[in-house]
């Protein structure tokens, strides 16, 4: 595979072209089938292994040089750094053993009111949950953390309607829930949950602004901007 090549000198084509010309790259290299040949390097030769660590370096730096092309500098630099304090942040308020707790609780309580068959019981129960959590003055990664309990908690209704939409038991109540909501359960559910992710993605581009004015991530940007 010839690494030499810099996206740099493909100035003047589109991202599709360049896209298309480093796939046709790939498609080359996967062609090679001998049992112990990988990128065109035999890897029980020293000298062949060394080669292949030198021709993925080059690989992994043509790829960053594409990020940048499309995408900037600030934002492979900014952006990443922001992604990961983001991830470890949500991690870290997730694991809290109240946050734990809360879900478990929330999730155990809508399948209560399903398992008692009340089902408009347990779809308001879920939407007024959301508003709260919406609502309560808290740090935005804990309240992105708890916001998570109505996800689970959707995903135990679908999983519940899936198992017991058969259940003679069950048929009834589900026919006069939609008969007076002039809409099928899924429906419903499929409503709430893309109202879950439409607060979900506006609550982390808050949480994600606000990072990327820290001081401590401005400073790791500008650093391997310079480098």
């Amino acid at each position: 595979m010839n690494l030499e090549t810099s996206i740099y000198s493909l100035d003047g084509n589109s991202v599709f072209d360049i896209a298309l010309k480093f796939e046709r790259l790939a498609l080359q290299e996967m062609s090679k089938t001998p049992l112990y040949i990988f990128q065109g390097q035999d890897l029980n030769d020293s000298r062949a292994t060394f080669n292949y660590k030198m021709q993925f370096d080059k690989s992994f730096s043509l790829i960053k040089e594409f990020y940048v092309k499309v995408k900037g500098v600030e934002n492979l630099n900014v952006n990443e750094d922001v992604e990961d304090e983001f991830r470890r942040a949500i991690i870290d308020e997730r694991n809290k053993p109240t946050v734990k707790t809360a879900k478990k609780n929330f999730v155990r309580d809508v399948l209560s009111e399903l398992n008692k068959l009340e089902i408009d019981g347990s779809v308001e129960k879920i939407k007024n949950k959301m508003v709260r959590l919406l609502n309560v003055n808290d740090a935005g990664t804990l309240k992105y953390a708890k916001l998570e309990m109505i996800l689970d908690a959707l995903n135990e209704m679908f999983k519940y309607l899936e198992e017991n939409e058969g259940s003679p038991d069950f048929i009834e109540p589900l026919i006069t829930y939609e008969e007076e909501n002039d809409e099928t359960l899924y429906n419903v559910l499929k409503s709430v949950e893309e109202t879950y992710k439409e607060n979900s993605e506006e609550l982390k581009e808050e949480i994600i602004l606000r990072l990327k004015g820290n001081p401590e991530l401005k400073r790791r940007a500008e650093l391997r901007s310079t480098l």
